[in-house]
C-alpha cells in the first residue's frame, strides 16, 4: 500500500512537471516574422543574400534575448523575382493577420505589394529605390534614391567627369531611377553637367549593341546604369565588345561576388557600386555608430553565411523592427509599431544613423551613401568614398 501510494506520489509530481514544462513550452512560441523574398528567378542572387543575413540576425536576436524571451523566426517565402507571386503571397499572409512584414525585395514587388498594406501590416521593403508613401505603413531600407542619386553626381563633380550618359533596363526599376536622376539633374549645382541621351534595354535583351554604339559616339565620362543581374551583364558585354571602357556606375543590386565573377572577362577597368556605411567601417570614429556597425560585423563570425555589401540592406530593417517589439512587446499592434518607427530618431545601425522624423520613409541621409570599387582579382570591394559621395584621397 505505501509503495502503490508512493508510485501515485511520483506519477503526480511528473504529471505536474509535464505540465509546467508544457507551459514554458507555449511561453517561447517563435515570434514569426514572414519575409517576402526572392529566392529563385533572375533576382535569386539578391534576394539569396538578403535571406542569408536575416538568417544571421534571426541568430544574432535570439542569442541576446529574443523578443520578450520569444525566440524571432523569420518565414521565407519566394516570390519568384516576381511581382504577381509577391502579391498572392502578401495575400496569404494578410489572412494570418501578422503586426509586421519584411519584404518585397525588389522594386517591383515592393510596389506591387504596397497598396495591400494601406492599413497594416507594418512592411519594411528592402529596396532605396522605392519610395513608400510619406506616413504609410510601409518604409524602405537604405538612403532613398534620391541620395543616391545625389551623391552620384556629387561624385562625378568631384572627380571631374561632365559628360553622363544613362542606359537602364525598362523595368521598375529602371523608370523610377529615369524619374529621379531628371528631378536631381535639374538642381542648380548640376548646370554645369552634360546629361547624354538616355539609352534602354529590356530585362530579357540578349544584346545591346546598338545602344552601346551610340553611347560610344557621344563620348561620355561616365556611365549610369540601374540595370540589375542578367540585364547588368548584358550592358556591360556590349559596351565591352563596342570597345567602350569608362569609368561605370552601377546599381548596388549587383553587390554580388559571385555575380559579378560571371562577367569578369568584360568588366570595365573601373566599376562603382553605391553601397552604405558599415563598408567604410575603417573610416567610422569609435562612437554609437560604430558600435552598431562593429556588432554587425561580428554576427556573421562562426556561422555559414558570407558578409557582402549588400548583407546590410537587410539587417537594418531586421534591427529596427526588432527594437521595436523589444520596446513594445511582442502583443504590438501595426499601429504601434508604425508610429514608433515614424518617431524613431538617432537609431544607428549598420547603414547609418536613422532619423524618420524629417518626412522620408528611408530615414537616412545622402550621408550614408558610399561607393566602392570591385578589384576582379580576388573578387572584393574597396571603399572609394566617404559618405555623400566624397572621393577617398590616396
Amino acid at each position: 500500500m505505501f509503495a502503490y501510494s508512493k508510485s501515485l506520489r511520483f506519477v503526480a509530481a511528473a504529471l505536474v512537471a509535464l505540465a509546467v514544462q508544457g507551459q514554458g513550452t507555449r511561453a517561447a512560441e517563435p515570434y514569426v516574422i514572414p519575409v517576402i523574398v526572392e529566392l529563385t528567378g533572375p533576382n535569386a542572387y539578391a534576394g539569396s543574400t538578403y535571406r542569408d543575413t536575416l538568417e544571421v540576425f534571426q541568430r544574432y536576436a535570439n542569442q541576446t534575448g529574443g523578443i520578450g524571451g520569444r525566440p524571432l523566426q523569420f518565414n521565407f517565402l519566394d516570390d519568384g523575382s516576381s511581382p504577381q507571386v509577391a502579391v498572392q503571397l502578401a495575400t496569404q499572409v494578410l489572412a494570418q493577420h501578422p503586426a509586421v512584414v519584411i519584404g518585397g525585395t525588389q522594386t517591383a514587388t515592393c510596389a506591387a505589394v504596397a497598396p495591400l498594406m494601406t492599413n497594416g501590416p507594418l512592411d519594411f521593403c528592402i529596396s532605396p529605390a522605392f519610395q513608400p508613401p510619406l506616413k504609410s505603413f510601409v518604409f524602405a531600407t537604405s538612403a532613398s534614391l534620391s541620395d543616391i542619386v545625389a551623391s552620384h553626381l556629387r561624385f562625378a563633380h568631384l572627380m571631374g567627369w561632365h559628360r553622363i550618359a544613362t542606359i537602364n533596363s525598362t523595368d521598375a526599376t529602371g523608370q523610377v531611377s529615369e524619374k529621379t536622376y531628371a528631378a536631381v539633374e535639374a538642381l542648380p549645382e548640376n548646370h554645369d553637367l552634360t546629361f547624354l541621351p538616355v539609352e534602354h534595354l529590356n530585362v530579357g535583351d540578349l544584346t545591346a549593341d546598338a545602344q552601346a554604339s551610340r553611347i560610344k559616339a557621344e563620348h561620355p565620362d561616365i556611365i549610369v546604369s540601374s540595370s540589375a543581374g542578367p540585364a547588368f551583364g548584358t550592358v556591360l558585354r556590349s559596351l565591352h565588345d563596342a570597345g567602350v571602357d569608362v569609368p561605370f556606375m552601377a546599381s548596388a543590386a549587383n553587390l554580388d561576388a559571385k555575380l559579378l565573377a560571371q562577367y569578369r572577362p568584360f568588366m570595365p577597368h573601373t566599376i562603382y557600386f553605391n553601397s552604405v556605411l558599415f563598408y567604410a567601417r575603417d573610416r567610422i570614429k569609435p562612437g554609437p555608430q560604430r558600435t552598431a556597425i562593429d556588432a554587425f560585423y561580428n554576427a556573421f563570425k562562426g556561422g555559414p553565411q558570407v558578409m557582402t555589401p549588400g548583407s546590410g540592406f537587410a539587417w537594418d530593417p531586421a534591427l529596427i523592427v526588432v527594437s521595436a517589439l523589444r520596446k513594445l512587446g511582442s502583443g504590438a499592434t501595426a499601429e504601434q509599431l508604425h508610429d514608433y518607427i515614424d518617431n524613431l530618431r538617432n537609431f544607428p545601425a549598420a547603414s547609418g544613423t536613422y532619423d524618420f522624423t524629417r518626412g522620408d520613409q528611408h530615414g537616412l541621409t545622402d550621408a550614408a551613401v558610399i561607393f566602392l570599387t570591385y578589384n576582379p582579382a580576388d573578387n572584393s570591394f574597396v571603399p572609394a568614398t566617404t559618405g555623400g559621395g566624397v572621393p577617398i584621397k590616396r
